[in-house]
């Protein structure tokens, strides 16, 4: 446990040297479900977006780029018959192209750790460190709410004997705080 705390302050390292920006944090919470041949297994997430950057323009005014670190807390569980639960930390760094005021597109990488079981009946994610990409979209409703779809990918990137890795489309609501 103590690797996995220092593992995660290395990680988040670069949210300690955030410029001051005018952009504001967020909280959201997100619900998925396995893609292929196991989906019993179904990811539960609440998360904390900090900014790094304010929007800069890349091309045009329209057209910006900026940074996020997400914090997220979740569990996976399989919901078969018996099925078991485990607790999940992730920080990701994530990257925000937005091509209109209504919209984000979003990509993201970085890396977690599993407190509890990795192997399932239909699905054995390996042990309990883990890397884990996104790539969405995010509409937003209001100036404060806004509602994502992404893809979502987790994998121990052969860490482990076993890398069945989990793919999942990703439900997010996000709140401006």
């Amino acid at each position: 446990m103590r690797t996995a705390i220092l593992f995660f302050l290395f990680l988040s390292l670069p949210a300690l040297s955030t410029a001051s920006t005018d952009a504001r944090p967020k909280i959201g919470t997100s619900i998925s479900r396995e893609l292929r041949e196991n989906s019993d297994l179904q990811l539960y997430e609440m998360f904390y977006l900090q900014p790094f950057s304010r929007p800069d323009s890349l091309i045009s005014d329209s057209l910006k780029l900026s940074t996020q670190m997400e914090y997220s807390l979740g569990f996976l569980e399989d919901t078969s018959p018996g099925g078991d639960s485990t607790m999940r930390f992730a920080v990701m760094p994530r990257l925000l192209l937005t091509p209109s005021h209504y919209f984000d597109l979003i990509l993201g990488f970085g890396a977690g750790y599993m407190s509890g079981e990795t192997e399932y009946p239909r699905h054995n994610l390996g042990g309990s460190f883990f890397f884990q990409s996104k790539v969405g979209i995010s509409i937003h409703v209001t100036k404060k709410l806004s509602l994502g779809y992404l893809f979502f990918h987790q994998s121990n990137a052969g860490l482990y004997s076993y890398n069945a890795s989990l793919n999942t489309f990703q439900m997010e609501i996000t709140y401006t705080l």
